[in-house]
């Protein structure tokens, strides 16, 4: 896996925050930047981008008047960004869950459970290596011709028919 990626994690409580940067730079190699608000994130975001972001759900805890995680999301997508997010809480509440994902998280994560930095760790790496694959998947698309890839495709295809009927 690429050990270039910039992984923003968006928490208030420095413990978890701090944890979260250790875990992500020792397991993954990622450069981590830690924020305790979103306005933070967000003015950052406009010089550099994110393969993939931390969001606390309930960032305006311990001060009322900063931005919620579900409120980020959105202003997110206004601005254009796309870096997926993984979503985490420790709310119990499903409908939490639910919100979440309905404004565009890709995964939801529960601090209170007893594996959250695996869970945490795991649902990163899956998603640093589907954007690597994606990304990979655009830059062969765009070196191969049209045609070339067309005829590798019914190549594999012919070939698999090949072999399925060689084992009947």
């Amino acid at each position: 896996m690429n050990t270039n990626h910039i992984i923003f994690v968006i928490e208030d409580s420095p413990i978890i925050s701090e944890l979260l940067a250790h875990v992500l730079t020792r397991e993954i190699g990622a450069k981590v930047l830690v924020f305790d608000s979103c306005e933070s994130a967000l003015s950052i975001m406009k010089k550099a981008s994110p393969d993939l972001i931390l969001l606390d759900y309930n960032l305006n805890s311990r001060n009322s008047s900063n931005m919620t995680g579900k409120l980020f999301l959105t202003k997110m997508s206004e601005f254009g960004h796309k870096a997926p997010v993984i979503m985490i809480s420790g709310q119990r509440d499903k409908m939490v869950s639910i919100d979440a994902l309905q404004e565009g998280a890709v995964d939801y994560i529960d601090k209170n459970d007893e594996t959250f930095m695996e869970d945490v760790l795991d649902s990163a790496i899956r998603i640093l290596e589907v954007r690597e694959l994606k990304k990979n998947e655009s830059n062969i698309s765009k070196l191969v011709p049209d045609h070339l890839r067309k005829g590798l495709i019914l190549f594999a295809i012919l070939s698999t028919a090949i072999l399925i009927t060689f084992w009947l």
